[in-house]
């Protein structure tokens, strides 16, 4: 099962249970699934977290490969770096990179 076929699935059941037309046997049973279903779709993100990396351009100009860090401190310390046209979308000057 993909990642996303799981929160496909998830989704469906939500929106069943939500209905409230279900017996209490199906919601359980629809509510164990998901269950499931939500802990999957955890560790699926928990998989890809570790394998992310960032590309990033060193002081000297090199690019450098290394781990993503999604710790609040970094993230704050990213977005308080993040110029303006970062934070609206503006599309990125960095005419350099291989890709």
């Amino acid at each position: 099962m993909t990642f996303e076929q799981a929160v496909s699935e998830l989704e469906e059941i939500v929106r069943k249970l939500e209905e409230g037309k279900s017996s209490l046997e199906e919601a359980l049973r629809l509510f164990e699934r998901g269950v499931k279903l939500a802990k999957f779709c955890e560790h699926k993100l928990e998989w890809v977290e570790r394998r992310l990396q960032m590309v990033i351009r060193t002081p000297n100009g090199r690019i450098e490969l290394r781990d993503f860090d999604v710790s609040e401190e970094n993230a704050q310390e990213g977005a308080s770096r993040m110029t303006s046209d970062e934070m609206s979308g503006a599309p990125s000057t960095d005419e350099g990179l291989p890709f």
